[in-house]
């Protein structure tokens, strides 16, 4: 089975296909893309076909032309030990392989990211990120299924669409 997304642009419709070998999107996330402006569609494109080239282990090969750091993606396991579902969160994270790449945008326009494509340099300096994540399950280094596109902090795992329907 293939999946077929059409992607508005500024230079009309984008379309593409996906093997569903290497990746695949969930009905939620093409609805809320749809819903993006042209130039954030392209941002989600570009994660898309990353992943589509070589699964997962592309997403951590993704950077932005005016920044020699790459584009933050990780495992989404990352949970605050004080935190009440703590272990609700984890097994989550474990069973469906969550992980999330940094799409570049945000939703305050006037806003603090110095780096032109929406993106700032992390607290450790070492990757970007932004405000917005593109959530998906890797199954392994080379299979992911896109599944939410969500605005951060927080980040609350038990709030993301998981279904890859």
């Amino acid at each position: 089975m293939k999946w077929l997304v059409l992607m508005s642009s500024i230079s009309g419709w984008l379309r593409f296909e996906m093997s569903e070998s290497l990746c695949q999107l969930s009905t939620h996330i093409i609805m809320k893309i749809k819903n993006l402006s042209s130039q954030d569609k392209k941002k989600i494109y570009t994660i898309i076909e990353k992943a589509k080239s070589g699964g997962a282990s592309e997403l951590s090969n993704l950077f932005v032309s005016d920044s020699k750091l790459p584009i933050r993606n990780k495992c989404s396991d990352n949970v605050n030990t004080d935190d009440f579902n703590f272990l609700e969160k984890v097994r989550l994270v474990q069973q469906h392989g969550l992980w999330h790449v940094h799409a570049g945008f945000y939703n305050d326009r006037f806003n603090s990211y110095p780096i032109s494509n929406g993106f700032k340099v992390s607290t450790s300096g070492q990757d970007l990120v932004s405000q917005w994540l593109v959530h998906y399950k890797k199954r392994d280094d080379n299979k992911v299924d896109f599944v939410d596109l969500k605005a951060h902090p927080p980040l609350n795992v038990l709030d993301i669409n998981i279904n890859s329907d």
